[in-house]
Formats: structure tokens, C-alpha cells, sequence
């Protein structure tokens, strides 16, 4: 690992970061107050973040209410070693530590980041997770091969709304930016009856959705602009029972999302010149998941050996449909597909207590896949297969505030389909990837509860890693097609560092401060092109991002002020665009009375222009012949907007 490389790229090119600290930890602290404890719910039990064995970034209400999120994509750039990529009207695919998908179109997607808002599974389709009402967003870093299985690879991002309780809380919402963005929002909670309690959150929120421009502007040229929709309606119900020897809770998730992309694929309009075509481009996708989930956990009279260890067995249910409706303009006809899976899990978990300071975690989850595919293309396949995961973690507490680990886990992520009918036989479908994930971590709290350093360092070894390759054929008249496919062609390493403080310096001052370093390699690995990219760094893998925020109170005004930063990166492994790095400046000033609130907000005030996605292997301007180069996507351009809350 190239660690001086690592630790002088953040601190060299972004001097906004040394500022920010150097103003904001220039007198001495006050020793009064303390941070809170921070529990993990996306555990197979609910955990204080510092006695659980793994890389965890805990993104709470308050920091959501800073930058005026209004979706996921709003707090991803303050959580270590986490990537998106758009090409869409929001971020729908996300990478950990350098692994995840960048886009989908014909063929299905298995996804390498699990994405749960309040345990409904909605993995591959994250992009519509609004942050309303939203209690914490927790990103386990790493894979969740024992609690999740197949559809976390990479991690898992899990979104937790506010629980209902039996006080009367009610509260409304109103913002206005520039852009037109404009957002309205109502809260009301309170208790039916003497055991059941309700909370409603409801919203409307406005935005535009323009992708790329054949000049790599903001502006479009299109005739047929493009649109991107997305209707999902999900039911959540959990439910404990405790009983004399463990406890048995269920899970029940179910969720329904109608999505249609579309896009004008020629990015101008009829008549910009003699050699132009026209054409557009539109995915309906009807996608349905069923979900259930059972466990047994221990209680203090069912523990083993001798009462020092805790257990848990679970079984896993999960249905999931979808049908695709593709209408193209040189198509044809419309192509249409269905596909689906079930998956059923056992899992189990051991929590061994050797001592106070020493404790073993061993988990293991064993997953049956069956799935089916069909479309007009006359591609028919049912492939079925056996995945396993697991995880092994020491942990020992060097002190009751201090607690270092290391851990060996193994994460997998089902194989799939290739769409195409052209393709042969043999390469109709791909296989499974797994990967052997080694880490160790450190987890204090320091100055009596006033200091949170979070440290880890991983490797991850993938082996069959899934990514595009091509197959080439001779056509009739003697050129060379080349098709494209998902195939199990590549090794890899990823590895890298996070690092997390938290700190109160003052009593009205609070500091923090992440950074996360990686380096994600291809080992072995030639693309549809030829071209041997062993040594070159995976797509979405940026060297480096990081994160540094200081929020300073005086009596009923406060201010806050961030910086985020990132490496340049690939976009894809078929061609060589970059992204640029970059450095991003937000701020938030509030003025909070007993019952209003009053923000001024602002994201990217130094107005960087930010590449969320990026094309590099063919053109479509016909005014250059159609000669290929770059076309970019950009993020979101300098924003300011003023929030006015009420709570009755």
C-alpha cells in the first residue's frame, strides 16, 4: 500500500482543510459536555457502534439538517471511502472500498451495496431515499456475507427513520433555493391509544433531470429531453416476542417500484446537422420484492457454555420480480424481459466472552439462489446456486472506552444473466464473485467522553470478479464485431485506511473530521478491447476522500461549516476519463427560537464543477464527424437556499 503517497495527496492540494482547523481549534477546550453514544440497528443486535467489530460511519439527523439533504446523495460525500455514480436525475449506484456497479440498462442487476430503508430492501434502486424524517443513515463498511448475504459485497447502506412514541410532536418545513428547488414537509406523531403509537411524514420536493450535452454544458440541446421517475410504495413490520428461553422476532418487508428512464439518445435536436439522427431511448421497469425474516436470539437463560456465550439463528426469505419494458427507436419491435429470484438463508451467530476485555464473534450464512430470465430475444435461463459467508472477529477492550479488533470475513454476490441473444451459449451467464476481506480496527472515546476516534485498516482479496468483457466475431464482409458481456474475468485487490474523530473542543464547539484512503487495483484483467489493465485502479476507486466539519453555538445561533474532498478517479474500465479531484465547500447558519427555526444554508459555495459519471469510448456529435471523446455529467452547481422550521 502506497501510504506516502496516501497522506500527502489530502493535505497537499486542499488547503481549505488546514483553514478550517486552524480556526477552529485555536483555544483551549471546555471539559463539560460529552458526545453520545451512537447505536448500531443494522446488526443482527442493536449495538453501541464501539463494542461492534467493523467500519461503521453513522451519519446522524443533525448532520443531514446542515447541508439541507434532501436525498442520500447529499451526505455521501461525508462518509469515508463511499462513491455514487448518476448518469440519472439522482445517484442510483453506490461503491464501498471500491466495489459496486456503475449503471444498468438492458440486462438485470444483482447489487454489490445492500440498501435497506427501515429494513424494506430497496438495493439498486437507493436513488429514491429521501432524507425526511430521517433519524440516522448507518454505512457498514465491509461484507455482510453473515447479516445481509448476496446483495452486500461491499457493504450496506441502511436508512432508519424516526420511531413513532406516545408524545405529541408535531412540526412543519419550508424551503426555498436557488434552481428552483422548493420543498415542503409536515410532521405529526403521536399516541392512537394506550399501546399504539403513529408517526406520519409526508413531503413535497421539486427537481429538474438533464444528463449529457454533446458540449459538456449544464444546458441541454435536446428536443426530446429526458426524464427519470421513480414511484415505490413499501410496508414494514417487525415484531419481538419475548419468551422464556430466547426471544423471537419477525421481520416482514415488502415493497413495489414502478421506474421508467428514458432519455433522448442523440442529446440535440432534429436539423443540428445534415449527418444527425434522431432517436430516444426508454426503460419501464416493474420491480417487486417480498421479504421475511426470522430469528432466535438468546437471552440470559439460554446462553452457552457455562452463560459466555449469546446466540442467534435466523432464516431468510426473499422474493424479487422484474419486468422490463425497453421501447427503442431502432428497435423493431419493443423488447420485453422478466426476470426473478428467490433466495432462503439460515444464518447464525456466536458471541463468545472469553473475559471482560476478550470476546470472539463467529457468523456463517448459508443462501440458496434460484432465479429465471427470460426476454424476446429468445434468451431462457433458470440457473440456481449455493453461497456461503461469513465472518470471524476478536475483539479486545483495552480499557472500558477503548476496544481494537481484527476480523477475516468472506462476502459473495450471486451470478447473473447476460442479455444479449447473440451471445454464445457458454457465455450467456456469469458466475458468482466472492471475496476474503481482512481488517483491523481501533475504537476509543477519550477526554471523558468528549473525543471519538474510529480507525481501520482492511485488504480485500476478490476473486471471479464480475466486469464488462467482450467476445469478438467476424461479420460476413470481414470486420470484427465486438459484443459485450458481464463475465468472471478479473482479480483484484482493494485496500486502504478510514479514519473518524469526533470532538467536542469547546462546549459550543464540536470538530469533526474523516478520511479515507484506498487503493484498489485489477491484478489480472484485460478488457473487451484488448487492453491490459493489470495494475491499473478499478473504476469509482478515488485515492482518496475525506471530510472536516466544525459547527460552533452561541445562544440561539449556530454555525457550521464544512469541506469535502475527493481523488480523481475512473469512471469506467473501458476507457481512460477521469474524473477531476475536488474540493467542496458547505456552510449552514441557524437561528432556532422555543417553537421556529430559521437557515440559511449553502452546498459547493465555490461553484467546482463536479463529474458524477462520464462516457469515453465512442462520440455523438455529428458537427465533429462523430469522433470520440469525453462526455460528462455533472453534480449539483453552487446552491443557496433558506429553510424556515415551526414545531407546534
Amino acid at each position: 500500500m502506497k501510504f506516502e503517497q496516501y497522506f500527502r495527496l489530502p493535505f497537499a492540494v486542499n488547503r481549505q482543510t488546514l483553514l478550517l482547523f486552524s480556526l477552529l481549534c485555536g483555544s483551549s477546550a471546555s471539559l463539560a459536555v460529552e458526545l453520545p453514544e451512537v447505536v448500531v440497528t443494522a446488526q443482527l443486535r442493536q449495538s453501541d457502534e464501539l463494542s461492534v467489530p467493523s467500519s461503521i460511519s453513522v451519519v446522524s439527523e443533525q448532520v443531514i439538517a446542515a447541508r439541507a439533504a434532501q436525498h442520500f446523495e447529499e451526505v455521501i460525500n461525508t462518509i469515508p471511502n463511499v462513491n455514487f455514480s448518476s448518469g440519472s436525475n439522482r445517484a442510483r449506484y453506490f461503491q464501498i472500498r471500491g466495489i459496486g456497479e456503475r449503471s444498468q440498462f438492458v440486462s438485470p442487476l444483482n447489487a454489490s451495496v445492500g440498501f435497506l430503508i427501515d429494513g424494506v430492501d430497496f438495493s439498486g434502486v437507493g436513488s429514491i431515499a429521501t432524507m425526511l424524517d430521517v433519524d440516522q443513515v448507518e454505512v457498514l463498511r465491509g461484507p455482510q456475507g453473515t447479516i445481509y448475504g448476496a446483495n452486500a459485497l461491499a457493504g450496506l447502506v441502511n436508512v432508519k427513520t424516526k420511531d413513532a412514541h406516545d408524545d405529541f410532536e408535531a412540526g412543519i418545513n419550508l424551503t426555498a433555493g436557488e434552481y428552483g428547488h422548493e420543498t415542503l414537509s409536515a410532521i405529526l406523531n403521536g399516541a392512537l391509544t394506550d399501546k399504539i403509537n403513529a408517526r406520519v411524514a409526508v413531503e413535497r420536493h421539486d427537481n429538474g433531470y438533464d444528463a449529457f450535452t454533446l458540449d459538456n454544458s449544464r444546458s441541454t440541446l435536446s428536443d426530446e429531453p429526458g426524464h427519470d421517475r421513480q414511484e415505490s410504495d413499501s410496508l414494514a413490520l417487525e415484531s419481538t416476542w419475548r419468551l422464556n428461553k430466547f426471544d423471537l422476532e419477525l421481520t416482514l418487508g415488502l415493497a413495489r417500484s414502478d421506474i421508467e428512464y428514458g432519455y433522448d439518445e442523440d442529446w440535440s435536436f432534429v436539423g443540428i446537422h445534415p449527418f444527425g439522427y434522431s432517436s430516444t431511448d426508454n426503460y419501464l421497469r416493474d420491480r417487486n420484492t417480498e421479504s421475511l425474516e426470522v430469528r432466535m436470539i438468546s437471552n440470559d437463560q439460554s446462553k452457552l457454555f457455562s452463560g459466555s456465550t449469546d446466540w442467534l439463528v435466523g432464516i431468510y426469505a426473499l422474493s424479487s420480480s422484474e419486468d422490463l419494458t425497453r421501447i427503442y427507436t431502432f428497435a423493431a419491435s419493443d423488447f420485453s424481459s422478466q426476470y426473478a429470484f428467490d433466495t432462503l438463508a439460515v444464518f447464525f451467530q456466536l458471541d463468545t466472552h472469553f473475559s471482560e476485555k476478550l470476546a470472539l464473534s463467529t457468523g456463517l450464512r448459508f443462501e440458496q439462489r434460484d432465479s429465471s430470465y427470460d426476454n424476446t430475444d429468445a434468451v431462457d435461463f433458470t440457473p440456481s446456486e449455493d453461497l456461503w459467508g461469513g465472518r470471524i472477529a476478536l475483539k479486545y477492550f483495552l480499557s472500558d472506552q477503548t476496544m481494537s479488533y481484527v476480523s477475516v470475513a468472506r462476502g459473495y454476490k450471486a451470478g447473473g444473466v447476460n442479455a444479449d441473444g447473440t451471445l454464445p451459449a457458454d457465455l450467456r451467464l456469469f458466475d458468482e464473485e466472492y471475496l476474503i476481506e481482512y481488517e483491523v480496527g481501533l475504537k476509543t472515546r477519550l477526554l471523558d467522553n468528549r473525543l471519538h476516534l474510529r480507525a481501520a485498516m482492511f485488504l480485500d482479496d476478490r476473486h471471479d470478479q464480475q466486469v464488462k468483457s467482450s467476445v469478438t466475431r467476424v461479420r460476413p464482409d470481414g470486420s470484427t464485431e465486438f459484443i459485450d458481456f458481464l463475465g468472471n474475468a478479473a482479480q483484484g485487490t482493494n485496500k486502504g485506511v478510514e479514519v473518524e474523530v469526533d470532538w467536542f473542543a469547546l462546549d459550543n464547539l464540536k470538530l469533526s473530521a474523516n478520511v479515507g484512503l484506498l487503493d484498489a487495483t485489477f491484478d489480472e484483467f484485460v478488457n473487451e478491447f484488448g487492453e491490459n489493465l493489470s495494475g491499473r485502479d478499478q473504476a469509482h476507486a478515488p485515492a482518496y476522500t475525506y471530510h472536516v466539519s466544525g459547527e460552533y453555538s452561541f445562544n440561539r445561533l449556530s454555525l457550521q461549516l464544512s469541506v469535502d474532498g475527493k481523488d480523481e478517479f475512473y469512471f469506467s474500465d473501458r476507457h481512460a476519463v477521469q474524473s477531476d479531484s475536488y474540493t467542496l465547500l458547505n456552510a449552514n447558519i441557524t437561528y432556532a427560537a422555543d417553537a421556529w427555526s430559521l437557515s440559511l444554508w449553502g452546498r459547493n459555495l465555490t461553484n467546482e464543477d463536479v463529474q458524477v459519471r462520464a462516457f469515453g469510448s465512442f462520440g455523438n456529435d455529428p458537427r465533429k464527424g462523430y469522433v470520440t471523446e469525453p462526455y460528462f455529467q455533472y453534480g449539483e452547481p453552487s446552491i443557496v437556499g433558506l429553510t424556515f422550521g415551526y414545531e407546534f
